[in-house]
């Protein structure tokens, strides 16, 4: 049986929290389905991020600019949600962009449906909370990963939780992630 990407992401957050029917039929109305390219900016530097996305299919990065180099802040895959936290949250300019990594599926739901989804369904706020809190926690890990692993033991924790980003970004993102060049990520290829 196929599964709609609107029902995926029902199912996905009715896991977080059970619902009522009520909600859910309101949180289906106010979500969006899109199929876009790989490569598509569903955010840029300095634009207010208006969207929350659920990546039904495929895989996205975020990333910014240094010394006019790109740099890779994060990958999401499959069953991910990605958004420019900050800007979303304060509707203020974001400094990152978002970019597809493949052709992806996703479902979205805007700033001011999400917010009168939070005001009229007040228990629809613990799927948010608890949603802020994985992502938070996964930002900390990483930041603790970049502060304290070595190169190798960065690039092999991305490989056991993030296979498939080896297939879907290239060598250039993939070293931005973990903080090395290039050429560093085709030594630790080859290591094995």
């Amino acid at each position: 049986m196929i599964i709609s990407p609107k029902e995926l992401l029902i199912r996905y957050i009715s896991a977080i929290a059970p619902l009522a029917t009520d909600i859910l039929a309101d949180v289906a109305q106010a979500i969006m389905v899109q199929s876009v390219p790989k490569g598509t900016m569903l955010l840029e530097a300095n634009r207010v991020c208006q969207h929350v996305w659920f990546i039904a299919d495929g895989a996205a990065r975020a990333f910014y600019y240094k010394d006019g180099k790109e740099a890779t802040a994060w990958f999401m895959g499959q069953h991910d949600f990605i958004i420019s936290v900050r800007s979303f949250i304060e509707q203020k300019p974001s400094y990152e962009y978002i970019q597809t990594l493949t052709d992806c599926t996703l479902v979205s739901i805007s700033y001011s449906q999400l917010q009168q989804l939070y005001q009229k369904h007040p228990t629809f706020n613990s799927v948010g909370r608890q949603l802020v809190e994985k992502y938070y926690a996964l930002s900390e890990e990483r930041l603790f990963h970049l502060r304290m692993n070595t190169a190798a033991e960065r690039y092999d924790l991305l490989l056991t939780t993030h296979p498939a980003i080896f297939h879907q970004a290239s060598l250039k993102q993939i070293a931005s992630y973990i903080g090395v060049t290039p050429e560093t990520v085709s030594r630790l290829r080859k290591r094995k």
